[in-house]
């Protein structure tokens, strides 16, 4: 299932942590970003649509999936 989902950023941030981790299955590979934590009372916590270990597909429509951190 896919989900769109608007979060406001606050002064502290949107409240939540992320990993990559390299995706590597018969049928696709490369790097996908997961949600690690959700900070409690933060903008992704209390829109109550993200949970950890949620895959981030893409941010203001640019495409996450192979991306580095840097």
């Amino acid at each position: 299932n896919v989900q769109e989902v608007t979060l406001k950023k606050r002064l502290n941030g949107l409240g939540f942590s992320f990993f990559i981790t390299e995706l590597d299955t018969s049928l696709d590979s490369g790097s996908i970003v997961r949600i690690r934590t959700l900070f409690p009372g933060q903008p992704a916590e209390e829109s109550g649509k993200i949970r950890e270990g949620d895959v981030i597909l893409s941010i203001n429509g640019e495409p996450l999936k192979g991306l580095s951190y840097q």
